[in-house]
This record gives C-alpha cells, sequence and structure tokens, in this order.
C-alpha cells in the first residue's frame, strides 16, 4: 500500500471516533482517540509546536501560551482549556499541501492544527495507530510513515 493509500485509509478510520483524553507534554500536545493510556488499540495524533485549538467563537490555546509556567493564564490554563476536546468526535482530518500542516476537525466547531514555523521541521505532527504501532508523520517536507520505536 502505498502512503497517499494509507493516508486516505487512516483519514476513514478516525473519522466518526471519540477523542478520550489528552496530554499537554510541555507545549506538545497529544490528542488520544478512541484508546486509553496503556490501550494497545486506538490512536493517538500529536502535535508539535507550534499548534492552536479553536472553538467556535475564539482561540482557546496555543502552544506558546503552554510554555509560560509561571502565569495562571499560561500552561494551567491551556490545560484546562484543552480538557474541552475530550468528548468530541473527529469530522476531518487535512493536510496543507505546501507547509505540511494538519487540521483536526472535530464536532461541536473545535479544531485543533498546526501550523508550520520553521521550514527545517523534520515533523511537527504524528497520527500513531497503537494496535500497529504505525504512524504517518508530517512536515514541511511532506509526509512520510514509519514504523514506530
Amino acid at each position: 500500500m502505498t502512503l497517499p493509500e494509507y493516508w486516505v485509509q487512516l483519514r476513514e478510520m478516525l473519522l466518526g471516533r471519540t477523542v478520550t483524553d489528552r496530554q499537554l507534554a510541555g507545549n506538545s500536545l497529544s490528542i488520544w482517540v478512541d484508546t486509553a493510556q496503556g490501550a494497545r488499540k486506538g490512536w493517538t495524533i500529536w502535535l508539535e509546536p507550534a499548534w492552536h485549538v479553536i472553538g467556535p467563537e475564539r482561540v482557546l490555546a496555543g502552544s506558546m501560551q503552554a510554555q509560560d509556567e509561571d502565569d495562571a493564564s499560561g500552561w494551567q490554563a491551556v490545560s484546562d482549556a484543552l480538557d474541552s476536546l475530550v468528548g468530541h468526535t473527529i469530522d476531518a482530518l487535512e493536510v496543507e499541501p505546501i507547509s505540511g500542516d494538519l487540521t483536526v476537525r472535530l464536532s461541536g466547531g473545535m479544531t485543533a492544527r498546526t501550523f508550520a514555523s520553521d521550514p527545517r521541521e523534520q515533523f511537527h505532527w504524528r497520527i500513531r495507530d497503537l494496535a500497529t504501532n504505525f504512524e504517518v508523520v508530517g512536515s514541511p517536507h511532506g509526509m512520510r510513515a514509519v514504523a514506530a520505536a
């Protein structure tokens, strides 16, 4: 199977699936889809800086904000805002062909999106299938598939 064929299949598998958890590791965001910690099923969608999450009316959180661990409007506020992702379903996954940016559209008008901030980046998002440990990685250099370590 070619990478474009796998991407189409992966995208179709994720549509309609539910966000079951999220993690904030520094200023990287992991969205867990139909999985729980330690499970060998479901998917994780990692967004590396730079990213933001928007709701129907405003930007809710962003990776630069998550870097601020000292101010109450920083990391903790981002963590609290990201809780609102849980329970939403994936409506669409889109990759912008020039920048490689990933947009995850969720029910309720929620969106999580990366945006290229450095053309040298080797990855700014990855989607891992936890059952197969196979992942698709995206960057301004395009997409590639890898067997996760």
